[in-house]
């Protein structure tokens, strides 16, 4: 399901756990993201979604500065590597489970 959806363009795959790092099988929580292909985080409560889909949104990607300077007799030209950041709305389906499937057995 995860490779399919991450295989449209646009389109990314990520798991997101809600729970106290002792009530949710973090063991498993890591297969699933490993073998699903995409990243898999554990945030601690409901109110720490927000920041988390926030972090999501951001589009983040490499670029090559390139920065010329002409004087008498002479043009440099230098590359530098940067950043470009870019935020945007972004759509998302929520699946809730409340079952307690995750929780680490004793």
């Amino acid at each position: 399901m995860g490779t399919t959806f991450a295989d449209i363009p646009g389109n990314f795959a990520f798991l997101v756990a809600v729970g106290r790092a002792d009530q949710i099988d973090k063991r498993a929580l890591d297969t699933i993201g490993v073998e699903g292909h995409f990243p898999a985080v554990l945030v601690d409560s409901f109110p720490e979604l927000v920041e988390c889909f926030a972090r999501i949104a951001h589009k983040v990607t490499a670029a090559v500065m390139r920065e010329t300077v002409k004087g008498p007799g002479y043009v440099i030209t230098r590359t530098t590597p940067g950043l470009h950041v870019v935020s945007k709305a972004i759509d998302f389906a929520l699946l809730i489970d409340r079952s307690g499937s995750m929780v680490e057995r004793a």
